[in-house]
């Protein structure tokens, strides 16, 4: 699930942290939720606001977490993990960290935890230095990389995507329509 900023208005009264509910449903607009809508529609992503930085969503589905996003935190988080347990308890959850910056671009972390709290894989997403996504390297828990996507750009505009083996072997190569 790759997040963007909706600005909405909150359901939450202090202004600081907003929350917003937004229909995700295929073939659909994204739109903003009232509580009452969101009670009744089947699916829908929730974005919590901390300020004007997205700080964590969460995917619903028949009024029911299904799991969670943190953005911009770094892991190991024990505090982090205590909180989650305590709110969600066994729902499984990623952690997005923040970007390192590069001189050629930018990395960051999606981590995949399961209720447990143990990492069941991770992925190194790389940007180049307009912010375009040009890799995902995918990783097993202990860290040996399983699968790498890249991703060509013409202009700004994706033009090839290639899902290469840990050898750099290419599995799949498709231009973009």
């Amino acid at each position: 699930m790759e997040v963007s900023s909706i600005l909405g208005p909150s359901s939450h009264p202090e202004q600081r942290r907003r929350i917003v509910r937004v229909l995700t449903a295929v073939g659909e607009p994204e739109r903003v939720l009232s509580l009452e809508e969101a009670a009744i529609t089947p699916a829908y992503v929730t974005y919590y606001y901390e300020g004007d930085r997205l700080a964590k969503v969460e995917n619903i589905r028949e009024n029911t977490v299904q799991s969670v996003k943190y953005l911009d935190r770094p892991w190991p988080d024990e505090e982090l993990l205590v909180q989650h347990r305590r709110d969600y308890g066994a729902v499984p959850f990623q952690v997005l960290t923040q970007a390192v910056g590069e001189p050629t671009g930018t990395r960051r972390r999606l981590y995949h935890i399961d209720a447990a709290g143990a990492v069941v894989e991770y992925a190194e997403h790389e940007f180049d230095e307009r912010g375009d996504l040009i890799a995902e390297s995918r990783y097993t828990p202990d860290g040996e990389l399983f699968e790498r996507t890249e991703y060509v750009y013409d202009d700004g505009e994706l033009v090839l995507t290639r899902e290469l083996d840990p050898d750099g072997t290419i599995l799949s190569e498709w231009e973009s329509p």
